[in-house]
């Protein structure tokens, strides 16, 4: 793109209209799902769902897993039709998600996935890992929006060298077997 949107609502929105298919995983760049993801996707979203938020997911810190439960807003599942029926994304930075929710909520529809522990599939990656968009605060009067401090993060990265410019070959892997993780976490807390 050659221009970056001035909210993360407006982003949000031009990607879920690109998108052709009826059922929405929101999959933000930072979090991990497993294989079993999109099974555990068509396993819980009914007919009757409009917004599928995950009560059985994984809390991950740098240093591993900090429990299996609930995740908050983070991997939301939901209908396009429920998207356009509520005007999609608010215009918003910090808490768009919260007034997104908020709002698909009273369309109606909401379900809590439970799956077992030893089958959760999303990974909400939070803390030490950098800089994450929701630990920054809402946007303030007088104070650079969210995507602006972001943008000058990065640039500050840039020019200190910690981020590559130009052509940059691209081979994606998982930091860590996050399989095993789970699986070793399930094991060890079996309560």
């Amino acid at each position: 793109m050659s221009e970056t949107f001035i909210t993360i609502g407006e982003k949000e929105n031009y990607a879920t209209e690109l998108c052709q298919g009826e059922i929405i995983c929101q999959w933000d760049d930072d979090d991990v799902a497993l294989p079993n993801h999109l099974k555990n996707v068509a396993k819980y979203m009914t007919e009757e769902v409009n917004i599928l938020h995950w009560e059985t997911g994984v809390l991950c810190h740098v240093t591993g897993i900090e429990n299996v439960g609930w995740i908050g807003n983070s991997g939301i599942v939901f209908r396009k039709s429920a998207w356009k029926a509520i005007g999609g994304h608010p215009l918003e930075n910090a808490g768009y998600d919260m007034t997104f929710i908020e709002t698909l909520h009273k369309h109606g529809g909401r379900l809590f996935a439970k799956p077992p522990r030893e089958e959760a599939s999303w990974f909400y990656m939070w803390g030490g890992r950098g800089y994450h968009m929701s630990g920054q605060g809402h946007d303030k009067p007088g104070k650079l929006n969210a995507i602006q401090r972001h943008s000058a993060h990065i640039e500050t990265e840039r020019v200190m060298g910690r981020i590559p410019t130009g052509n940059v070959h691209l081979i994606p892997y998982w930091e860590k077997d996050y399989i095993k993780m789970l699986k070793d976490f399930c094991n060890e807390n079996n309560t």
